[in-house]
Formats: structure tokens, sequence, C-alpha cells
């Protein structure tokens, strides 16, 4: 028992980086488990001394319980302070030597390392190096940039005093939300923020939520943003980025789900010119906000475990056709695996006019289901003119990659992975450089000693004619790839094009060994793609020789990057 509670204690102060958050803590009678008793109705409505035998019984039983824990409590004390003492014989030397020899550092690098502190510990260390010395308040109170951090759990004396010692830096906002925050708690912070609203640069609201179904007392919604009713606009000429993160966490589920968009009345007004960046976590931005209307960048994190997803992926296509001035996309979807939708998504096209750079990752893809009713419909309705730069990364999911047996209706299916995350190239003629990654991770539980052989079986073809302007292509794979020419009967045939690749890249092939190399080399040879090839560069495949890969691509094309290379070296320096 006594190992327990230690355990408890130590991983519980382990998690927890600020004395003050400790200090801030009311452990009041009712959080106690036994305590709630005390609320009991029978308790607090009889009319008189009389108290059932039960009842009795249960106060008895708890009243012993608070006994123990208290001398528990006691006992914690004295071997928690012998334990100070004892750290302290040996923190105490160590910590006069480090002083001494900080204190000598020029202020120029005590400042550096002053604002380094800050962003890696928090707001508060701004306020604990103040304090520490004359000369350490000296440099902390001239260094605005240490107090441009305006944080939700921060005092409004706090945060008065950091709006006041960061001059006229630029502010950054921190909000998280928690299910114990209602409205009325975050509105004078947010007023006092938007008091400032001329030097706001960013802003970070983060949502996590325990409870198992969104808390009816919070809603991050527009009347909460408007600290005064509407009556005047709100402008933020500094604004740079928004970050809207959106965590839950309960028994069943973990993701976006109709009663936990923590933010989905969140269609800000606000007039903010120069914002160009928005980062959100299971939170689709609404695209009628004017607020959003010059941003340039947008990094998406999905989590999806519903019945049907179609209804959010439609969010996200409306408000991608909505950004006019998008134009870096990043989106990553995680737990792909736990898709219930069995038909192909019926969904709109979406005409994405500015976005030149794309970047999708999808982890725990299920194949053949997950590519064909989700996958490919979304690429499909993703129409980017403009598109110059595409990085797809696909970790799949599928228990039976391990095996020997259907190996050829799996290759097919890691096929239709890479076919639909290409997109059409009659549209995307601008498209030139290109990053395939189709991994997968196997079970913890399986050896990769074992498998390597089957991932060696499993082969997919990258079409050459679907990528006819791509210039520069960088794979990633465990599984065998090679290339396949030109099909006429394609709808989106790029008639009469030769290829126009240039650069090859293989990184972190671990499947790859010289027979594989050579398949590669053969299937561009055979379409007519090996001539125009300046260079093919290996890059950590650790699995092919330097000597019989110079002579397979030759050395006019070839280049050499890793532990590969770097072990070949040391070899010829020994020979030397």
């Amino acid at each position: 028992m006594s190992e327990g509670v230690l355990h408890a204690l130590e991983v519980s102060a382990s998690n927890t980086r600020s004395e003050d958050f400790i200090k801030r803590q009311v452990f009041e009678i009712t959080k106690w488990e036994c305590g709630k008793r005390l609320a009991d109705f029978e308790l607090q409505n009889r009319t008189n001394d009389a108290v059932g035998a039960e009842m009795v019984s249960k106060l008895l039983h708890d009243a012993h319980s608070a006994d123990i824990m208290k001398t528990t409590l006691d006992l914690l004390l004295v071997s928690v302070t012998n334990l100070q003492v004892a750290f302290m014989a040996h923190v105490d030397p160590l910590i006069s030597k480090l002083s001494k020899g900080f204190a000598s550092l020029p202020e120029e690098l005590i400042t550096v390392v002053f604002k380094y502190t800050c962003v890696e510990i928090g707001t508060k260390q701004a306020v604990w190096l103040s304090h520490v010395s004359r000369t350490f308040r000296r440099i902390a109170l001239s260094e605005a940039d240490l107090w441009t951090t305006l944080h939700s759990h921060a005092r409004s004396n706090e945060l008065e005093t950091y709006i006041s010692r960061s001059r006229e830096a630029d502010l950054h906002v921190v909000v998280n939300i928690t299910s114990n925050d209602y409205d009325e708690d975050l509105r004078p912070f947010f007023a006092l923020c938007f008091s400032s609203a001329a030097r706001l640069n960013s802003i970070s609201i983060t949502a996590l939520l325990d409870d198992e179904c969104y808390p009816a007392n919070l809603a991050l919604s527009n009347t909460m943003m408007d600290v005064d009713h509407g009556e005047r606009q709100l402008v933020f000429p500094r604004l740079r980025e928004l970050g809207i993160f959106h965590y839950k966490r309960d028994r069943l589920m973990f993701g976006m789900s109709s009663d936990n968009l923590a933010f989905g009345n969140f269609s800000p007004s606000w007039d903010a010119p120069a914002l160009k960046i928005i980062r959100c976590q299971d939170y689709i931005p609404t695209p009628t906000t004017p607020a959003f209307t010059s941003v340039t960048s947008f990094s998406l994190k999905l989590t999806f475990r519903l019945e049907d997803d179609s209804e959010y992926i439609g969010w996200l296509l409306e408000f991608l056709e909505s950004a006019s001035t998008l134009s870096d996309f990043d989106l990553e979807i995680s737990e792909a695996e736990r898709w219930r939708i069995t038909e192909p998504l019926v969904l709109n096209t979406a005409m994405c006019p500015s976005i030149t750079s794309f970047s999708f990752r999808i982890a725990s893809l299920k194949i053949p289901r997950g590519t064909d009713a989700v996958l490919a419909p979304f690429m499909r309705s993703l129409q980017m003119p403009k598109l110059e730069r595409l990085s797809f990364s696909a970790e799949l999911f599928h228990k039976k990659l391990a095996d020997r047996d259907d190996s050829l209706s799996q290759s097919y299916a890691i096929s239709a992975v890479v076919e639909a995350a290409l997109p059409a190239p009659l549209i995307h003629t601008r498209l030139t450089s290109l990053n395939l990654a189709i991994t997968w991770q196997p079970p913890t539980k399986l050896q990769w000693t074992k498998i390597e052989d089957s991932l060696k079986s499993k082969e997919f073809v990258i079409p050459l004619d679907r990528i006819p302007f791509v210039t520069e292509l960088s794979l990633s794979s465990n599984f065998q790839a090679t290339f396949t020419g030109p099909h006429s009967k394609r709808e989106y045939y790029a008639a009469n094009r030769s290829c126009a690749l240039r650069e090859l890249r293989l990184r972190d092939c671990d499947y790859m060994d010289i027979c594989e190399l050579k398949e590669i080399v053969q299937s561009l040879k055979d379409f007519g793609a090996w001539d125009a090839l300046k260079g093919l560069t290996l890059e950590n495949c650790t699995s092919v020789a330097p000597d019989e890969a110079l002579e397979v691509v030759g050395p006019e094309r070839l280049t050499y990057i890793g532990e590969i290379i770097e072990d070949l070296a040391q070899s010829s320096d020994e020979d030397l």
C-alpha cells in the first residue's frame, strides 16, 4: 500500500510543472469520495437526530477512513520533509555554483537565456526571474518580449502587469479551456485582451475536455467574443496566427462528433487583415467567417470515429473553397482504421484556385475500403489548378499485410492508394514536385525479421501518366515500387506528353535491395523515362551496396546520402 501511495504522489508531482498551480488548488471536502456522503439527502434533510442504521454504518466507516488518511498524510509529510533535506544537501552546492557561473555571463547572453526559459517553461517564469536579484529584475524589465504572453489562467492584475511591461511589443493570447470553465469565467479575460486588440499577434485556444458529453456551460461563441455586444467591430491589425485545438478524452471516443464540436458557433467578425495562418485540431473553421478571408496557410489535424464522417469532410471542402487566398494546406488524419463508411462518399467539387502546396498525411488507412470510400472521393473533389508541390504519406492498416497469402490483391490495394492520391493531371498542370510515402506499421508483437520477406512480396506501381509534369519525385516505402507507362483509356490521360521526371529520390526504402533497384531502373527504361533522368539519390537505403548501385545507376546519376556512405568513407579511411 505504502509504495502505491508514494508512486501516485510522485507521478502527480512529475506531471505538474508549476508550484503556483499547486497553491491555487482547492481541496474541498466534497472532492473526497467519502466526503460526498456528507451531502447525502438523508443527512441534509433530516428533521431530528434520527439516522438510519445503514447511514450510521457508512458514516462510521468513512470517518474511520478519514482518520487513516490523516495519519498517512502526517507520516508522508515527515517523510517528504526528510527527503527534501537529503536532496538539498546535494542540490544547494550545485545551485550556488551554477548561480555564480550564470551571473558572470554577459547580460546580452543572459537575456537570450531568459527568453528561451520563458518560452519553454511558461509565462510565470518572467515574474520569477524578476524576483531573483536586482540585476535579474533590471534585465527582465528591460526585455519587453518576456512579458508578451497573456494566459487565460492568470489573474487580472498579472495580465495588466504583462501588458504594461511588454510596452508596444506584439502580444500572444493563450486560452486553455477545461470542463470546469464557464463563459462568465473567460469573458473578462477576453475583454482585457481585446482592450489591446491593436497589439495582438497570435491567439491560441485549446479545449481539453474529460466529460463524456460536451458541457453545456461552455461554448466558445461569437457572443463571448463580442465583449461590447457587437456595438463595434474588433480590429486586429497585427494578428497573424490563430490556433484552435480541441481535444476530448473519454472511454468511448476521441475526436470529432456532433456533441463535442467545441467551437461550432465560432465565426468571428473581426477585421484581421494580417491574419495569414490558422492551425486547428478537430475543428473546421466556418466558411463564411470574414476574419479568415486573408488566410494563406491552413493546418488541420482530424480524428474521426463516427458512423458517417461525410458531413465533416463536406465542411472541410466548403472552407477550402471559401478560402480564396489559401496557398499552403496541411492535413493530417489519424486513426483512419475506425472509419465505418462502406460506400464511396458523394462530395461536391471544391475549387481551390490559390493552393500551391498540399501536404496530406493519413495514419492507419484501411485498404481497400478506406481508399475507395473516403480517400479517392476526397482527392477527386479537390481541384487545385495552381498546385506545385504535393506531399502524400499513408500508413496502411491491414492485419494480413504480414502474410504471404493473397499478395497479388494486396499489391493492387496498395497501388490503388497511390492512384487515389494523385490529382488529375489535366487540371493540375503545374504540379512539378511530388513526395510519396507508403508505409506499414507492423503490430508490436511482430518482429521485422519475420515479415521482411513477406513485405517484399507486396508491390505497387506509380503511373507515370498521372504525373506527366512532375520533375522531382521522392519516394519512401516498405514495399517494392515500380513505374508504369501511359494508359490512353484513362479519362485524364494527357495525350502526347513525354515524362518530365528529372530527379528521383529513394528515401528510407527498407524493402529495397539491389534486385529491387534494378526493377525500378528497368521500369523507367521500359516507359521512356530513364534517358531524361538527371539524378537518382539513395538516402538511407541501407540494403543496397554502393558499388552495386553504382553499376546499375551509373556515376553520372547516382548520389548517396546516409549511413551507408558514412560507413564506406570510414572503411576507406582505415584502408589508407
